[in-house]
């Protein structure tokens, strides 16, 4: 799907550049807002990878998000064609799992092409309010954002943390499933529909084989770089260190120094070991896949321990090989007793004289 700039597109979904953009590459502008047929354009709510999101309402009256990626933001023709094109497959997929961002509409104009989302929640809507049933105004709209709960609270209740990591779990399992990859879960690219995390930014979205090009965020980038599934995962797994300890990611794998006195530090200690595995630096160490995480974050919303799993199957795998290596063993005695067993040949004697 989308292919991104070369040197990197570190953007905020709703907000700014990244401080570690690069300047070849601003963010995409657009001076006024541009004709939507069926669409009116009312205020620009953020920019993200390519693009700028506006807040947006349709003939019926309801609020949607729309993104325009305009020609002038790529140098060339083809990776502008490759984003269009990306957009045009992820479009199906996003409905096909409530845990996707839906793609309502994809369409193009002079110089831009566009697809119309389902809008973020109200950041300043009152506590309690169902989705979107406070946006009577649009000057005070602001889209709910990962990020925002984590400068509004400093760090989430484990529970809650979990929660979420299944939600964006299951979110990449989805899209690992139909062949593609996000490159760019961070806290900013979360976004809450109906109260749900969902993965924005979806013009980052690329397909496992597509041609490499290095985007994300410093910090929530695997070593080996992005743009596979164990990536994605690498990923996660720093967004889930930050919401559940209120460290930056940079301080990986530092607890925080409280952790003694939290009333949920058993609770930390055992998502913290999903962590540590999504985190391994060599990726063949990490969960196996996106199903393989989502098993175990499953396993701590019953409230059972992650680790007291692994050590049982690391027994029973130890005692698996002990079986087998017992077995060979027993088989070779055998094979060496038949051996010392099995009766001489008769030496023949020299032959009869005449």
């Amino acid at each position: 799907m989308a292919i991104a700039p070369q040197q990197g597109a570190n953007l905020e979904v709703f907000g700014q550049p990244s401080p570690g953009q690069s300047p070849d590459f601003p963010a995409p502008t657009v001076q006024a807002a541009p004709p939507i047929p069926d669409y009116e354009l009312l205020r620009r709510v953020g920019r993200g990878a390519y693009g700028e999101v506006w807040l947006a309402r349709n003939l019926t009256g309801s609020f949607v998000a729309v993104k325009v990626v305009a020609r002038a933001a790529f140098e060339y023709d083809r990776p502008f064609e490759r984003e269009f094109e990306g957009i045009k497959r992820f479009e199906p997929i996003s409905r096909s799992d409530p845990a996707q961002v839906a793609v309502l509409h994809v369409g193009r104009g002079d110089g831009f092409f566009y697809y119309v989302m389902e809008l973020a929640d109200d950041a300043n809507a009152e506590s309690g309010a169902t989705p979107h049933s406070a946006l009577r105004t649009p000057d005070s709209y602001a889209p709910h954002t990962l990020r925002e709960d984590l400068k509004r609270n400093g760090r989430l209740p484990v529970a809650q943390c979990v929660q979420i990591g299944l939600a964006l779990a299951r979110a990449l399992a989805h899209l690992h499933k139909n062949g593609l990859v996000h490159r760019d879960v961070k806290p900013s690219n979360v976004i809450f529909v109906g109260g749900v995390p969902k993965l924005a930014d979806i013009g980052l979205v690329a397909s496992v084989d597509a041609t490499r090009s290095l985007v994300g965020t410093e910090g929530y980038v695997a070593p080996e770089g992005p743009g596979t599934p164990q990536a994605d995962l690498y990923s996660l797994g720093k967004l889930l260190y930050e919401i559940s300890t209120g460290c930056d990611r940079k301080e990986f794998p530092a607890l925080p120094l409280d952790i003694a006195g939290r009333p949920d530090r058993e609770a930390l200690i055992e998502l913290n070991a999903v962590i540590m595995r999504a985190c391994q630096f060599n990726p063949s160490q990490r969960h196996a896949n996106a199903e393989a995480m989502l098993d175990e974050l499953e396993l701590l919303q019953r409230g059972q321990s992650v680790q007291r799993k692994r050590r049982v199957r690391q027994r029973w795998a130890e005692s698996k090989r002990a079986s087998i290596g017992l077995a060979a063993l027993a088989g070779l005695a055998a094979t060496i007793t038949v051996l010392v067993r099995a009766p001489t040949p008769a030496k023949l004697g020299p032959p009869p004289q005449r």
